[in-house]
């Protein structure tokens, strides 16, 4: 089934395209964002990988595990060697984790609805054993590398802290953010938003509150997003879009929208607190983004180090 007509990017770049929107950024795009670099300042916006941050339910949380550490010489292991220091000694490791656990990329195969993914693949590209066929991580792992701007939506509507669990953000409340900057979202642009609610996390007592319910886009910024040109979203919550959805009964309806129809990829749990109060101090919310995932053949979804360069 083909998407709505007025939020459809099925063939635009060819019948054959399997990176979307991030075609959006064009090599003039990514010389005019090197040139955003003033200070030499750069923000991390990933949120620890670690079992101690939110993990969307029914995901593994990761476990980062030792192989051999320094008691394991501690304990009489020799080195590698046989120098009177006991050789050379080397400390290695293993991470077990959900690719989506942490701060993350989704893949254009993430997300479907009916039996066809973005641009016409069938949902018979995905397999179990091999993963994607057709529109894995992968393809993505030289893109999203250009001009990042910053909405913080949180200080646009001035809401303290953070936005409040199940409030939609609005195409006006976008606006809003972006008249704050004192510039104009432009083709190509990577658009972060802060809704504060991936910090929350970390300060509460009772986990389990932070699950009923968040902050997120709304079905009006489906449209925002594509009059603009952007060429990938992120959030600094744990599924970009509002939850629990704005239709009774949906289920992450907007992944559908940009995912499938699209072929907008989505980033999510980004942590942009330093990013935001930087932007605040000096007034300027755009910034060279290097955001890219992690080169996993068929993966449907990568963690990543998105940086912010000012």
């Amino acid at each position: 089934m083909p998407p709505d007509p007025q939020l459809n990017n099925w063939q635009r770049w060819g019948a054959t395209d399997e990176i979307g929107t991030a075609n959006l950024i064009t090599p003039e795009a990514i010389v005019h964002a090197a040139r955003l670099v003033r200070r030499g300042v750069v923000f991390s916006c990933a949120a620890p990988l670690d079992d101690r941050g939110p993990v969307y339910p029914g995901r593994l949380p990761p476990k980062h595990m030792m192989s051999v550490s320094g008691s394991d010489y501690e304990a009489g292991q020799r080195g590698m060697g046989s120098d009177p220091e006991g050789g050379i000694k080397f400390a290695d490791d293993y991470l077990f984790a959900a690719l989506q656990c942490s701060t993350q990329w989704d893949a254009l195969s993430h997300a479907w609805y009916g039996t066809e993914l973005y641009n016409g693949f069938s949902q018979r590209e995905i397999r179990g054993t091999t993963g994607a066929r057709r529109l894995g991580i992968e393809k993505m792992c030289k893109h999203f590398v250009g001009r990042g701007i910053l909405l913080d939506v949180v200080r646009a509507l001035d809401a303290g802290e953070r936005l409040q669990p199940g409030y939609a953000i609005t195409a006006e409340d976008l606006d809003r953010a972006t008249q704050q900057t004192g510039l104009s979202v432009e083709s190509g642009d990577i658009v972060l938003v802060r809704t504060g609610h991936l910090p929350w996390f970390y300060t509460l007592k009772d986990k389990s509150e932070f699950w009923k319910g968040a902050p997120g886009l709304g079905r009006s910024t489906a449209q925002w997003l594509h009059d603009h040109g952007v060429s990938a979203v992120a959030l600094d919550n744990i599924a970009a879009e509002v939850q629990p959805a704005e239709s009774e009964g949906g289920i992450l309806p907007l992944h559908g929208v940009l995912i499938r129809d699209l072929g907008m990829t989505i980033g999510e749990m980004f942590h942009l607190e330093e990013l935001a109060a930087d932007c605040q101090k000096d007034g300027v919310y755009e910034f060279l983004f290097v955001g890219q995932p992690l080169r996993i053949t068929g993966a449907v979804g990568s963690p990543l180090n998105p940086l912010a360069i000012k």
